[in-house]
């Protein structure tokens, strides 16, 4: 749950491309 939270305040900063950043770093574990 906690790492949703993170990938979404990122989202929030840096937008849709952060979101596809986090994800291709692996965030979504």
């Amino acid at each position: 749950v906690e790492v949703v939270v993170v990938g979404f305040a990122v989202v929030r900063e840096r937008g849709c491309s952060g979101l596809v950043g986090w994800i291709g770093r692996g965030g979504m574990r």
